[in-house]
């Protein structure tokens, strides 16, 4: 088959490019230089809904397993069984180089957010729930969440996660910050990005060979 379908892209560095497309729950890697894209299916009920370049390895979430592949060959290496009562769950890699889960919360649950430390070092993936991210601010909208040193974006308070609250929907409340040491909402105050922050906080743009399958 072959058509378009919506996708959330991906670039991890300047050597691959990844992309899922969240109702096959399938993810297609493509390499530098590469003529064509390789496949990671998802398989019903448990398919992927986020996915992250960390270590040299990929770390694909879906409904309740972390499972780690090989890029270059697509083998599974492992993976964990992890329960979430999340509405929605991101994995991201913190400027520090760690790996972070981030769970997203129903409106109605004062705790908006949680975010879990993933230990990969050994064969098994170990998560620990943190009550701080040091100087570090997430960012988080309804496809993925990026990190980046609150130093480095003038304004933005560290130890939060900035959101939407509402898009699109009835009682939108616009920008928002979730205190992570607090457990607490409150509106985001107002700032402004330098070009060069903005390019940073800009979505990837994926481009590469067409998909046909």
């Amino acid at each position: 088959m072959t058509g378009y379908l919506y996708m959330r892209a991906k670039t991890f560095g300047s050597h691959l490019f990844a992309a899922l497309f969240p109702n096959l729950g399938d993810i297609f890697l493509c390499g530098l230089g590469e003529s064509s894209w390789r496949r990671i299916q998802g398989h019903h009920y448990d398919s992927a809904t986020d996915f992250v370049y960390h270590d040299g390895r990929l770390y694909v979430r879906s409904c309740n397993e972390i499972t780690v592949f090989d890029p270059r060959t697509l083998e599974k290496l492992g993976g964990v069984y992890v329960r979430s009562d999340s509405v929605r769950d991101y994995l991201v890699e913190s400027p520090q180089g760690e790996l972070l889960l981030v769970g997203r919360k129903y409106k109605s649950d004062c705790k908006r957010f949680k975010v879990f430390w993933l230990d990969s070092s050994d064969e098994k993936i170990v998560s620990v729930e943190l009550t701080s991210i040091g100087d570090n601010v997430l960012f988080v909208d309804e496809v993925q969440a990026m990190a980046f040193s609150a130093g480095d974006l003038e304004g933005c308070r560290w130890n939060c996660i900035y959101f939407v609250d509402g898009l699109g929907e009835e009682g939108d409340k616009g920008l928002m910050l979730f205190d992570i040491e607090k457990g607490q909402v409150e509106h985001a105050p107002l700032f402004t990005f330098t070009s060069e922050e903005c390019g940073r906080w800009g979505r990837a743009t994926l481009a590469g060979p067409s998909l046909d399958y």
